[in-house]
Formats: structure tokens, sequence, C-alpha cells
């Protein structure tokens, strides 16, 4: 056969098609049945996003959509935020739990005694202050004019409450949840720096394990923070401190020190610590001295641990 000249039974064609048998077919189908099924397994097992309900106070709505807002951003998290007026807040509370009912995770409510009495006849732990807010007419029973603190609750049957705490500490952190406060017009709190996940490190003389071991496992339940401690001999300590202090790092130095009462630390690393002492708390001082590093990144949160020991005891 020849076409323009080519004479294709004498001449081998450029280009030849491939032959496949059947099983050839077959293995080639399977696959690629084998591949899309593995893409549309890796699709469908996207992971599941925690998510935090929150029930805030209606006039806090300004500030806290923003840092709602910016949470989502920077953790893998959802927050859905439903907003009520001071009374609905009392009503829900005051009807008990309903079978129904939306699971809050986390409660932001203008503090009042009555608020506080039903909160707290509903198993939930208070969680401290988050900001503070002037008022144009005070509650009743409430000074006139004074800033009124906006309190956060934390319901004691919720089991996974990591995410919620980890949202709590973002809403306190001075470069975070407060800024937005500030900007409504909003008086701030005192509180660590944001860190997604907070360690903090403990160095202990040996001996320190009957006091401590059973409160460090309570506070990383209650805080949500992962504690790291180490039990050493004084003169082990000594040195790991007089090294560590030598390094430009010095976030590599624990957060918190127990040293031995009556003896005084090496002079080489107590100018970066003050003594946590308490001349009423007996338990706390009976044998060991509290030392906090002074530029701990987690200042306030070992401040918070030392008065857990305290009150834990």
């Amino acid at each position: 056969m020849r076409h323009q000249g080519f004479d294709f039974e004498k001449n081998t064609p450029f280009f030849r098609p491939p032959k496949y048998t059947g099983i050839t077919l077959s293995l080639l189908s399977i696959f690629v049945l084998v591949c899309m099924l593995a893409v549309w397994e890796k699709m469908a097992k996207s992971p599941d996003l925690p998510v935090i309900r929150v029930l805030v106070w209606e006039k806090c709505k300004g500030p806290f959509e923003k840092i709602r807002q910016a949470y989502q951003r920077e953790a893998a998290c959802i927050v859905q935020a439903t907003y009520r007026s001071h009374s609905e807040i009392m009503d829900h509370l005051f009807k008990g739990p309903q079978k129904k009912a939306v699971t809050w995770n986390l409660a932001l409510c203008l503090k009042s005694k009555k608020t506080n009495l039903l909160f707290t006849q509903n198993n939930w732990q208070n969680r401290g202050s988050v900001a503070y807010f002037s008022a144009p007419q005070p509650l009743p029973n409430e000074a006139k004019n004074s800033p009124q603190p906006l309190i956060s609750w934390i319901p004691e049957r919720v089991k996974e409450s990591s995410p919620t705490l980890s949202f709590l500490r973002f809403l306190n952190a001075p470069t975070k949840g407060q800024v937005e406060f500030a900007l409504e017009g909003w008086t701030g709190i005192s509180a660590d720096h944001w860190i997604h996940s907070p360690r903090l490190k403990i160095y202990a003389i040996s001996g320190a394990q009957d006091l401590l071991n059973s409160a460090i496992e309570n506070f990383e339940a209650y805080e949500g923070v992962q504690m790291e401690v180490s039990y050493l001999k004084r003169e082990n300590m000594d040195t790991s401190m007089h090294i560590l202090s030598k390094a430009n790092n010095k976030d590599y130095l624990p957060d918190l020190v127990y040293w031995m009462k009556g003896t005084n630390p090496h002079s080489a690393w107590a100018g970066l610590y003050y003594s946590f002492y308490k001349s009423d708390s007996k338990k706390l001082v009976s044998n060991f001295s509290p030392y906090l590093r002074k530029e701990s990144p987690l200042l306030k949160t070992a401040q918070k641990f030392l008065s857990f020991v305290e009150e834990s005891e």
C-alpha cells in the first residue's frame, strides 16, 4: 500500500500503536481504579475539627467576634458563639440542664451575685475574669461606675476541655484577645502571652515528689498545660542550672525551681529567679522553697500552679 510515495508494506511506520492483551488491559483498569479509590478515601477522611460552643453576653459581641475569627484562623478549630442578654443567660441557668439543650463549652457573663450562684449550682467552674466592662448603669447591688468583670465559666460535665482552655488562653493573651477588648474600651487583665501548646518546665530537688506529683496531674487537667518536671539531686541541679544560666537562650531554663529550704541557690542563676515565699503557707515551704524565673513566658501560669499546690494540700 502506497500513500504519497510512502510504501507502508516495505517501510516501518514512524509510530506503531501498542498492542495490549486482555490481561494487560485488566491490570491497567484495576490500577486506575485503585488510584481513584485512594484519592477518594483521602478526601473523605479530612479531620473533624473540634467545635467550641460559647454562650456570650451580648454587649461583648464586638470584640468577641473579632477574637473568634482570629482564633479560627490561627488554630484548627471552630468557635460558635451565641449572644444573649444578661437576663436570658440567667433564665437559661435557672431552668437547669435540658435534654435537647446545646452543650456549651464556655460561657462569658458579667459578674453578679445571682449569676455566680446559678453557675455554681449548675456545676460550672469559675475560670476568672477575661476583661472589665464599665457599665453606664451598674447592676443591682454593685458599686456605682466601677468596672464589672466579665467572668469565664466552664461546665464540669464536659469531658474534653483542652480546646476550650486553649481558646480561653487566647482570650486572655495580651497580644491576642486583650487587644480587641482594649480597642472596644474594655479594661484588660494581666496574663501570659499566647502559646498554642504551653509547656511548664519544673526542676525540683529529689524528695518533692509527694508534694508535687498529684498537684501536677490535677493542674494539667484543670489548666490544659503540659507539665515537664525533673527531680534532681542537689548537686546535679546546681550543675545543670549553672550550665543553663550561661546559655544565650534563657528559655532552656525551667520556669519554676523547688530548692531546699534554708539554703541559698547558686549565685550564677539565683539572679534570674525570685523567691515565691509565703509566710502563711506552711505546707508549701515546709521543706522546699519555690523560685520563679523572672523572664518566664509562663510566669502567670507558674504563679497559678503554686497557688494550686497550696490549695490542693
